[in-house]
């Protein structure tokens, strides 16, 4: 794509504020044991800050990871409230967080091995 959208890509930009800080904090709360209330906003604002930027700059694989983070953050919710049926136990939240670092690996890396980088304006 052109230098333009580059410019407007916060990724390109590492934009720490919107996935670097959350995604440690996402770590950090695993030993305080405070996923259930940290987890939820953490992965909506990374979410959020997805779609974003793929309407910003055409980011292929904010596309993706946005609805992504954002059914995580549901998940998580749930989950930590006790309303998924299932038990609350620590292993629910390393699932969680496999999935949403396999996840994570597969539409970033993946997305843009196959597509590209930006989406191609007509």
């Amino acid at each position: 794509m052109t230098d333009d959208a580059a410019g407007k890509d916060w990724v390109q930009n590492k934009r720490m504020i919107f996935w670097g800080w959350p995604a440690v904090g996402l770590v950090v709360s695993g030993f305080w044991n405070i996923e259930a209330w940290a987890w939820p906003p953490l992965l909506a604002w990374m979410g959020v800050a997805c779609l974003m930027n793929a309407r910003r700059c055409g980011r292929r694989h904010c596309y993706y990871t946005g609805p992504f983070f954002s059914g995580l953050a549901v998940v998580s919710l749930v989950y930590g409230l006790g309303l998924s049926g299932f038990t609350a136990t620590d292993q629910g939240w390393h699932w969680i967080g496999g999935v949403l670092i396999g996840g994570w690996l597969v539409l970033h890396y993946g997305v843009e091995a196959v597509w590209g980088k930006y989406r191609h304006s007509s």
